[in-house]
């Protein structure tokens, strides 16, 4: 391993904490204004308990006043989080309608399917070429109904639906930090998440997959999943938690084209909130 490759792990290393300590920050607020609710409540109790008259009414008056302000902050994290959910992964192509409570027909879905994924190739496309780096193509999921001539199965939309937008959301970042894909995502069922304040609020769809991308995108790439692809004025984007991000050196291919380029395997979390 050359040394330039060595500096660029260490500074990996480092990013990766921090991008690691940014995920996670979400849940952790959330756990603390859930325990600080539980916290006022449960100190009110104590001391009307303890000594009913020797507690003023100032006192109850500002924990009251505590706890309301802790729900407060609780009900517009999840409030945001909902609108997020409605509009990044509980949402049609806006050509089919966009709301998630009716469906459209299968033969239509699979038609926008197939217009929004060549849509993504071009925007990926773009994004790489204002990166800096050569236009290629992303590998997709893939669903037989794709290729073949059939429909996909009409119990199933609303999942293949979930699916491309978390695909869009992963390949966008990606792109704007220069990197490719070594193949297909792999998207899974959502699953709880730890501790109990997150868990009652919402699920994470894991997503992993294996990014390619020089030396000189190292940073942009392990940053790629805590930032808007395209600007600060997208603050609406479906939330990604990292859950493990491992570097390597890139194998070297026909004639060293690896030099230089590092492997980021990655394993996230798309946010799912419970309905």
């Amino acid at each position: 391993m050359s040394a330039r490759t060595r500096f660029w792990l260490v500074i990996g290393a480092a990013a990766l904490l921090a991008v690691v300590a940014w995920a996670l920050s979400l849940p952790r607020r959330l756990q603390a204004l859930d325990k600080r609710t539980a916290e006022a409540a449960a100190i009110e109790d104590r001391l009307r308990a303890a000594s009913p008259g020797a507690v003023g009414e100032a006192t109850v008056a500002a924990q009251r006043t505590a706890q309301i302000a802790a729900e407060k902050q609780v009900e517009a994290a999840v409030g945001a989080i909902r609108r997020v959910d409605r509009q990044r992964l509980d949402h049609w192509f806006d050509d089919l309608g966009g709301n998630f409570k009716s469906q459209p027909s299968p033969a239509d879905f699979k038609r926008y399917y197939l217009l929004e994924c060549d849509a993504l190739q071009r925007e990926a496309g773009d994004l790489l070429e204002a990166r800096g780096r050569e236009r290629r193509s992303y590998p997709l999921v893939e669903f037989s109904w794709v290729k073949e001539e059939e429909t996909p199965d009409p119990n199933a939309l609303r999942a293949y639906q979930r699916i491309f937008w978390v695909q869009d959301r992963v390949i966008r970042a990606l792109a704007a930090a220069g990197a490719e894909l070594e193949g297909p995502l792999e998207i899974g069922e959502p699953e709880a998440l730890g501790g109990v304040a997150v868990s009652r609020l919402y699920d994470g769809i894991p997503v992993r997959g294996t990014a390619i991308a020089r030396e000189a995108d190292l940073r942009a790439v392990l940053h790629a999943f805590d930032r808007s692809a395209t600007g600060p004025d997208t603050p609406d984007l479906l939330p990604l938690r990292v859950r493990n991000l491992e570097i390597t050196p890139a194998s070297l291919g026909e004639g060293g084209s690896g030099a230089g380029r590092v492997r980021v395997v990655f394993e996230l979390h798309a946010v799912d909130l419970k309905n």
